[in-house]
């Protein structure tokens, strides 16, 4: 009975073995078929070629744009990141270029896209601090370093102040981009 059954194993090993090596051959002759019919079409110029995204990168749902502006008649380079929308997720970097065109991709991997513009503008990052009833108020400016309205109050009272604080203030601190903005006001505080 040992005998039987030991014939048995090594008869359907065998046989398994035959149809895997079968199989393969087959598929080592289609691939041969194939690559033989692919040369002649490409001899006989009935191909096609289409463009395909090599890369195959595609967007994250948790990937982050970076917006790096520079704005050509102050000078300055403004720089804001954001999570990525919906929308974005899953596009490839040719389908994102399309969406936007005005911008230069500097880097695209699936969870970072560094993108660059220059805008032959002036940047609505220049303020001006004044003393107003007593607290800072931040004033915008035009591109003619003149006030054009109160951008927001701050909550920062002058009357702890210094003197030269005081002074500045009541002839006006010009700070540019919020980053200084921010440095100048954390100062008063």
């Amino acid at each position: 009975m040992l005998g039987f059954i030991t014939g048995t194993y090594f008869y359907k090993l065998h046989y398994l073995n035959k149809t895997i090596a079968s199989n393969t051959s087959v598929a080592n002759q289609t691939s041969i078929v194939t690559n033989t019919q692919a040369d002649n079409a490409l001899d006989a110029g009935d191909v096609t070629f289409i463009s395909a995204n090599a890369s195959g990168i595609k967007i994250s749902p948790d990937c982050k744009l970076n917006f790096k502006t520079l704005y050509m008649v102050c000078g300055h380079t403004i720089e804001t990141s954001e999570k990525v929308s919906s929308e974005l997720v899953n596009l490839d970097e040719d389908t994102f270029k399309v969406r936007y065109p005005d911008w230069q991709v500097q880097n695209f991997s699936s969870g970072e896209i560094d993108l660059y513009k220059e805008v032959d503008d002036y940047c609505r990052q220049h303020y001006m601090l004044m003393d107003s009833d007593g607290y800072i108020g931040i004033y915008d400016l035009d591109k003619d370093d003149k006030v054009v309205g109160l951008n927001r109050m701050t909550d920062i009272p002058t009357e702890y102040l210094t003197e030269t604080d005081l002074l500045n203030l009541q002839q006006g601190i010009k700070v540019c981009t919020d980053a200084n903005l921010n440095r100048t006001l954390e100062d008063f505080q």
